[in-house]
């Protein structure tokens, strides 16, 4: 009796040397789909890995870049939004100043105006404490 073996029978060897083909192409493809990466290691292309590991760490610099930008973006707008405050601020005074200058106001419009520029001296700290706030973080 003629013993077939693997090592014998060219048409097993053939379907052998496919099978380990197919077996390492497959566990390329798992390693592909299971880090969503082309190239995860340098084994599977040098040249390719080094370049993508770069554009990967640019990617993460471009993503730090942004978030600062937001960032910008917040304290800026906050800035606006006080100094908006207080050039309205400014118009409300010059216009209650203008009518201070008034020789026929009376007692009682006078005191209101005080009052009313105590309350926009009181807002304009305010919105100095929250710029000088915001200027800090």
């Amino acid at each position: 009796m003629i013993q077939n073996s693997i090592n014998t029978n060219s048409g097993a060897m053939v379907a052998l040397q496919n099978m380990n083909k197919t077996n390492s192409e497959l566990s390329q493809v798992q390693n592909r789909v299971s880090t969503g990466l082309r190239v995860a290691t340098a084994q599977d292309d040098g040249a390719s890995f080094a370049i993508a590991q770069g554009l990967r760490s640019d990617i993460k610099g471009i993503g730090a870049v942004n978030e600062q930008i937001s960032k910008a973006k917040g304290l800026v707008s906050t800035t606006l939004s006080s100094l908006t405050s207080v050039s309205d601020g400014l118009g409300d005074i010059r216009e209650t100043l203008t009518k201070m200058a008034d020789e026929n106001n009376s007692p009682n419009s006078s005191l209101s105006t005080r009052r009313t520029m105590t309350a926009w001296s009181k807002s304009f700290r305010t919105s100095s404490t929250m710029l000088s706030t915001t200027a800090r973080t």
